[in-house]
């Protein structure tokens, strides 16, 4: 099943890593970024990167924030469906490799136009950065970057959410590689 839009967020500062996640070789792949967007590119007709900047050579195509001074994944977001002319866009962070298929079939099959984001959820967290989100959502994340408050689970108090719930055996493809050890390990195992 072809999807319409997605994109990649590599744009955070990764410090609880110590050095740009975005970076990182994994797999066969040169870098994290470039392992999802292999893993991604067949499932959406159109496929971008989020960052500041291109750190990546020309590789991908790109959205980059319009606020270059602010690191806050509701920041990237905005840009994203302010710039981009889908009415729904698949959001996945770089710190996520594992995601699949059909973590992203069950967020599509769960759509209705009463939503504003759909959200993966795992073990009753919410993963924010696993999400369809809609242009219907624009005016509230404005106000929220407005006020200064950048958190996605504001954002999300404020939206019409459709949590999709996966259970415990989806654990694993929803891990963050947030810190060297989380990295190391997961690179090794998908070797």
């Amino acid at each position: 099943m072809d999807y319409e839009c997605g994109v990649i967020l590599a744009g955070g500062k990764s410090r609880r890593m110590g050095r740009d996640k975005a970076l990182l070789p994994f797999g066969d792949a040169p870098t994290l970024t470039h392992y999802l967007y292999e893993r991604l590119s067949p499932l959406f007709s159109h496929l971008y990167v989020s960052a500041k900047s291109d750190k990546f050579g020309g590789a991908f195509p790109m959205i980059y924030d319009r606020d270059a001074t602010t690191f806050s994944p509701l920041n990237a977001l905005t840009t994203i469906l302010e710039t981009l002319p889908f009415e729904r866009i698949f959001i996945v962070s770089v710190d996520t490799p594992l995601i699949d298929r059909s973590i992203i079939n069950r967020l599509y099959e769960h759509d209705t136009p009463d939503y504003q984001a759909l959200v993966a959820s795992i073990q009753d967290k919410r993963q924010p950065l696993c999400a369809l989100y809609k242009r219907t959502a624009l005016p509230k994340m404005r106000d929220q970057l407005q006020s200064n408050h950048h958190t996605l689970r504001a954002l999300l108090d404020r939206l019409r959410v459709c949590d999709v719930t996966f259970d415990a055996s989806y654990a694993e493809r929803f891990i963050n590689l947030n810190r060297p050890e989380e990295y190391d390990r997961v690179r090794l195992s998908s070797l």
